[in-house]
């Protein structure tokens, strides 16, 4: 059992400070300040996510297990909403977005006044899993549609969306599962979901850096001289 613990601890601290990673390349980016929104939001993201688990597995006492999922579900939601929000082009899509942050936000709330459970709570993290994975699909579906014969494995916003996708497919399953099994079951995988969790973060980082250097690049570009004389 300690064994058990301490490898669940390990990864704990490998999952809460991989949620810098996309933050350093964003800050030693000399392109920084032009960065485009998508980018922005996702580093914002990164930066609360790590303050909500940095103070969770500091400050237990402030930080239960109980109110740490709700700040983190909703904080997903949110920035994930905005996320794709941004990126996405439909207008009655974008629209649907903005509705969705606030019903569930509504949601967040009559369900903490109904529900008397004190801790992880699976009925939010899977309905806001559901919704993001809905963004996510439809944003595939987008770019196919826009794009069928051009990949777009180049374009960072695939591999930030990738990442989200696996994250929450990856463990959806567990907090499903996670209401209807005993603690001591759930507790011996569920270090998986830090490790998946961690991944997400390194794909973002990932695209990140892709982003970065196709700014880069864009100086270059326009700065080469056009050398074809053809009428």
């Amino acid at each position: 059992m300690e064994k058990s613990n301490f490898i669940e601890t390990i990864f704990l601290n490998i999952l809460i400070y991989s949620y810098l990673l996309p933050v350093l390349p964003f800050i030693f980016s000399k392109q920084w300040v032009k960065q485009e929104t998508p980018v922005r939001i996702v580093v914002i993201y990164s930066i609360i996510l790590f303050i909500l688990l940095f103070s969770f597995d500091h400050i237990p006492r402030v930080f239960s297990l109980h109110t740490n999922q709700i700040l983190i579900t909703f904080s997903e939601l949110f920035f994930y909403s905005l996320f794709y929000y941004h990126i996405i082009l439909n207008e009655k899509f974008k629209r649907f977005i903005l509705w969705v942050i606030p019903l569930f936000f509504i949601f967040q709330i009559l369900h903490e006044i109904f529900s008397k459970r004190a801790n992880f709570d699976a009925i939010p993290s899977g309905t806001e899993a559901i919704i993001i994975l809905t963004y996510t699909v439809y944003f595939f579906y987008e770019e196919l549609r826009k794009s069928p014969d051009k990949s777009f494995y180049n374009n960072y916003l695939f591999w930030i969306s990738l990442g989200i996708m696996l994250y929450l497919a990856g463990t959806f399953f567990i907090f499903i599962l996670a209401n209807n099994m005993p603690a001591e079951q759930v507790n011996e995988f569920w270090f998986f979901t830090y490790v998946i969790e961690t991944l997400k973060n390194i794909l973002i980082t990932i695209a990140i850096i892709m982003c970065l250097r196709a700014k880069n690049k864009e100086p270059l570009e326009k700065k080469q001289p056009n050398l074809d004389f053809t009428p």
